[in-house]
Order: C-alpha cells, then structure tokens, then sequence
C-alpha cells in the first residue's frame, strides 16, 4: 500500500483542502484508500476511514511522524512568515525521508513579486518538485 504523507507543522498552509482533493479524486477513479486526519483541527470534510483493501493511505497531520511514506506533499502559504516554519519543515523531512519523493506545494500563488521571490527561493533550497496553487 502506498503511503500520501500531507504535512507541514505550520497551521493554515492547506494540508486538509489538499488531503481532501486527493482524496475526492480517489473517490472518482474508484481506488480503495484509507483516510487519516491527524490534525486537531478537523478541517477535512472526510473522517479517518481504514479500509483492509485499500491501495493508498492519505494522512493529513501537522507533523511528519509516519514512517515508510512514499510520497511526502509540504504545502505552504508564499509569505515571509511561512519562510522559517518552512525550512524547520524542510529540516525533519530531510533528516527523516532521505529516499521519499517530496513535492512542495505553494497555496494561494499570485502574480505579484513576493510570490515569485517566495518561489526563487524555494527552488534555490530544496530540490524537489515544487507545484503552485493559484489564489
């Protein structure tokens, strides 16, 4: 089974509305998954579902505390105030998932310059896949 890890220790970078998609899209393909909302909050519109069959695990949660991911999604919010929240981020999932795919996903991506500078920069620091999400 494969592993969806959705995480990122900052609040309101959009873990669950990701989870969430990918769950739906699931949902639409017919794949068998299990659901695992971690985070305190509940802002998932799916509840935790454990299925024996399923082929996929999607895990939304604050941290990065499931081990053998096999596909690891960071989102974050392109501001100055989600730079060091994202590098602390950046950190456990280099220190943990050295051989995990890892794609970072930019939430709210406009065309002003922060968040083009916001992208420069993540591109320069990590070498991952890096997605954005228009506004």
């Amino acid at each position: 089974m494969k592993k969806i890890l959705i995480c990122n220790t900052k609040g309101g970078v959009g873990k669950s509305l990701i989870a969430d998609e990918l769950t739906f899209s699931f949902e639409r393909t017919g794949t068998v998954y299990n659901f695992y909302d971690l985070d305190s909050q509940g802002g998932t519109i799916h509840r935790t579902n454990k299925n024996v069959n399923a082929l996929v695990s999607v895990i939304d949660t604050p941290g990065a505390w499931i081990s053998s991911a096999d596909l690891i999604i960071v989102p974050t919010i392109t501001t100055s105030r989600d730079i060091e929240p994202l590098k602390r981020m950046i950190e456990i999932v280099n220190r943990n998932y050295n051989e995990c795919k890892v794609i970072y996903v930019l939430n709210a991506f406009n065309r002003w310059r922060a968040s083009r500078d916001f992208y420069e920069w993540l591109s320069n620091y990590v070498h991952n896949t890096i997605l954005t999400l228009p506004q």
